[in-house]
């Protein structure tokens, strides 16, 4: 979430400053995202792009989440922003669920105009990160940082290898209840290997 300052407008907000708190992060990508955009023209391919994100982030939006930012065909999103916040991991879970329901609605849209219907990959995790502003006095970002945020692409990451739709790190999942998990994965990241459990069913994407 970019915020832009005048370098000499910019009010002191120490509620912004970088704290350490656990929050629920949350990546969403168009899965065969390069090769659908192959198909169509640009403006046509903008307009799916839009039409995708405008669908999922009103998911995540409408569960507490935060959009921190798009990247090419990715949603990066966090929960746990307010303290009044005890169920992020939950919040994300119900979000991503929400979201591959979503895309079929999107789907019969894509459908009509001779778009291509990719699916969604999502990871999930949970763990202790730093959140607030980073930047410089032209230009400041409110986001999350710390090895939980790398670790929640690699799980989506994951996801494409072993054909899932939804991923979840051990981390999260313990703080998920009432979901179908399957049969636990292995997660190779950095000198560490993880483990993430599948929800609902595989994907052929």
């Amino acid at each position: 979430m970019w915020l832009f300052f005048e370098k000499i407008q910019r009010p002191k907000a120490p509620k912004y400053d970088p704290q350490e708190r656990e929050l629920t992060v949350f990546v969403t990508k168009i899965a065969d995202y390069v090769r659908g955009s192959e198909i169509p023209p640009l403006d046509a391919l903008s307009e799916f792009i839009n039409r995708c994100f405008e669908l999922n982030c009103g998911e995540i939006h409408s569960r507490k989440g935060c959009v921190d930012r798009f990247e090419g065909d990715k949603i990066f999103a966090f929960w746990g922003l307010f303290r009044t916040e005890k169920h992020s991991a939950q919040l994300a879970c119900e979000a991503a669920m929400v979201q591959i329901q979503t895309m079929k609605r999107l789907h019969a849209w894509a459908a009509e105009r001779g778009y291509p219907c990719p699916g969604i990959r999502i990871g999930i995790t949970t763990g202790q990160m730093v959140v607030g502003n980073r930047g410089s006095n032209q230009r400041m970002g409110y986001s999350v940082m710390g090895k939980e945020v790398s670790v929640a692409y690699t799980v989506e990451e994951a996801a494409k290898k072993h054909r899932f739709e939804i991923l979840v790190s051990r981390s999260a999942a313990g703080k998920i209840h009432g979901v179908p998990f399957g049969a636990p994965v292995s997660v190779d990241f950095a000198r560490e290997r993880l483990t993430a459990f599948p929800i609902l069913r595989k994907s052929t994407h």
